[in-house]
């Protein structure tokens, strides 16, 4: 059986930096199997990086494609020692004015699919093995104007704690990476500008930097990783303030 590594989201932004970053420091995996709907994007990946690369074309917004890649990994059987779970879309507004299409996509992209994927996985994961699933700070408070978005990396944030904590007896570990504002197309998809304003833009971190740090944080055995030294604040200050005071500096 082949020892693979699996990235979802992998066509761009923190996806394509974790690809980068993995093929480049983790020589023990055969194949990296690398996931999303743009075939283009992916195969210029392969392509720059070599024939490690294994591109999946799969939209995580359809069940049937979930179902597809679920034959994929039967007929291939791995052995699957690292699963990252990236993909992820948001849309800021407020919910009864945002598209219906959209608030469904959400919670199926960053929920429903990372769950199934990690679901899937599992039975060809053996102790060593391990999963990072990529959250967001947003999910730490509810926010008013990205209310599905927020709600949705909350699930991913309590899902990974409780698998973290089921999977310790089979030797298998599990990361949450929570960063803040990345500089990714996410910004504009999530807002239709192009770049983050005032005290986001100054915060706001490369991909390069979440997929370099929250790696190394997996390899050091963390359960949880805020990126940024104001992320870090942030998660601290979720846990002593009350939420209705937090609310008004969101």
């Amino acid at each position: 059986m082949a020892k693979i590594g699996i990235i979802t989201g992998a066509s761009s932004g923190i996806g394509e930096a974790y690809v980068r970053h993995i093929s480049n420091v983790n020589q023990e995996l055969e194949q990296i199997w690398i996931i999303a709907r743009n075939s283009e994007r992916l195969n210029k990946i392969r392509d720059e990086l070599g024939e490690r690369i294994r591109v999946i074309v799969c939209d995580l917004d359809s069940r049937d494609s979930l179902r597809e890649f679920e034959k994929v990994l039967a007929d291939s059987s791995p052995e699957i020692e690292l699963l990252i779970n990236c993909a992820g879309v948001g849309y800021r507004g407020e919910f009864g004015k945002l598209d219906y299409s959209r608030v469904v996509s959400t919670v199926d992209i960053n929920c429903v699919a990372l769950t199934a994927i990690t679901h899937m996985c599992l039975k060809y994961m053996n102790p060593g093995s391990g999963i990072i699933n990529v959250a967001s700070t947003a999910g730490l408070l509810p926010q008013p104007g990205f209310a599905v978005y927020s709600a949705s990396k909350a699930y991913v944030i309590n899902f990974s704690r409780a698998l973290s904590y089921e999977l310790k007896k089979s030797g298998i570990k599990v990361l949450c990476v929570a960063p803040g504002p990345v500089n990714t197309n996410f910004q504009k998809r999530a807002t239709g500008k192009d770049d983050f304003e005032g005290f986001r833009a100054k915060i706001a971190s490369s991909p390069e930097d979440v997929a370099r740090k929250s790696y190394r944080a997996f390899v050091a055995g963390r359960k949880m990783y805020c990126h940024g030294f104001t992320q870090k604040c942030f998660h601290v200050f979720t846990k002593i303030l009350p939420v209705g005071l937090l609310e008004a500096f969101i």
